[in-house]
């Protein structure tokens, strides 16, 4: 019986073969997939690779999350965590098993705010809201700044100590907002608002606008995602840096704003570069001309010196010419 089998056959591939012909036919199927399930037997060996079992009431994955995807997670995984993993099926061919090559992961109640995210920038997107030609430029070195975010957050302290080292001169004011919350957009607004009444009123002006906040997850940052705090910044007179959570966070308000910042601490890098180079380069013109002093004060020292060593004590001079006299009369 077996032996008909064979001879039935056309063809005897190796199992390495047949493993490979099997991860052809799944990645040129499923070029890329988005799969809903728990985690379960999560593993983070030294490689700072993950590996874990994605499963659900009918079955299970294997799945692999490596480093260089894994960095740009906004929570941390656990077992018991049901989540939407988005990446490619691919299959190991020294075992013959298939697995999930996660590139994204997100918390499963994350999936309806990404839509809604994706939906309304799409939106903004098409009404010209996020082109570079409606976008204000930066001033190079403003005199007035002014920070929009939560007095009581750590981004804050950030902000006020970059740039007072890097640019003491420069002056600060601080529009209060909640920056995070069911209203938090509304006293974004609001802190807006505030700014340009006192632009309207003031010979002080404010000449830039930091948007900021920290790091979170896509909850804590979706006040940034509202669409008439977008068309706020949209319409705002003065450039606003917007500085909001880490560099993988994007926000609706970055898309809107003059010019993103990766963080709080690099929006107050960008907004003190002049004030900061200026200061270092008057610190080495400074450094040079004390350099230069200090030369030159060495070869006038030097050159007195050997001067000086040429020179007769007077005391010698009077002996020198008394003995000259003496002679003179001697010879009289």
């Amino acid at each position: 019986m077996d032996k008909d089998i064979v001879e039935q056959n056309n063809e005897i591939i190796s199992v390495g073969e047949l493993n490979r012909s099997a991860k052809y036919l799944l990645e040129s199927n499923f070029p890329a997939v988005s799969v809903i399930g728990e985690i379960s037997n999560l593993a983070r060996p030294a490689s700072g690779h993950i590996y874990f079992s994605l499963k659900d009431d009918e079955g299970s994955i294997q799945c692999a999350m490596f480093k260089g995807s894994n960095m740009g997670l906004n929570f941390n995984p656990k077992d018991g965590d049901e989540c939407i993993v988005s990446g490619n099926i691919s299959l190991f061919v020294q075992r013959g098993n298939y697995q999930l090559i996660a590139k994204k992961m997100i918390l499963a109640g994350q999936g309806n705010l990404m839509q809604e995210f994706e939906k309304l920038k799409s939106k903004l997107k098409d009404e010209g809201l996020f082109d570079d030609a409606n976008k204000l430029p930066i001033p190079e070195a403003p005199k007035h700044v002014a920070v929009i975010t939560s007095t009581s957050t750590a981004a804050l302290q950030d902000i006020l100590s970059t740039i007072e080292r890097r640019a003491p001169s420069m002056k600060i004011s601080v529009s209060p907002a909640t920056v995070q919350g069911e209203n938090a957009s509304e006293t974004i607004i609001e802190a807006f608002k505030r700014i340009q009444n006192y632009n309207n009123n003031s010979s002080d002006k404010i000449d830039c606008v930091l948007l900021c906040r920290g790091g979170g997850s896509i909850e804590d940052l979706w006040c940034f995602n509202n669409e008439d705090l977008a068309r706020e910044i949209f319409n705002f007179e003065i450039p606003i840096i917007s500085g909001v959570g880490h560099e993988i966070d994007f926000t609706i308000a970055d898309f809107v704003s003059d010019l993103r910042a990766p963080t709080p601490t690099a929006a107050a890098e960008i907004v003190s570069e002049f004030n900061f180079n200026l200061i270092e380069k008057l610190s080495e013109i400074s450094k040079d001309l004390v350099s230069s002093i200090k030369n030159i004060l060495r070869d006038k020292n030097q050159t007195l010196d050997y001067q000086s060593s040429h020179l007769k004590h007077p005391a010698h001079a009077i002996r020198e010419q008394y003995r000259v006299l003496t002679s003179a009369y001697e010879k009289i």
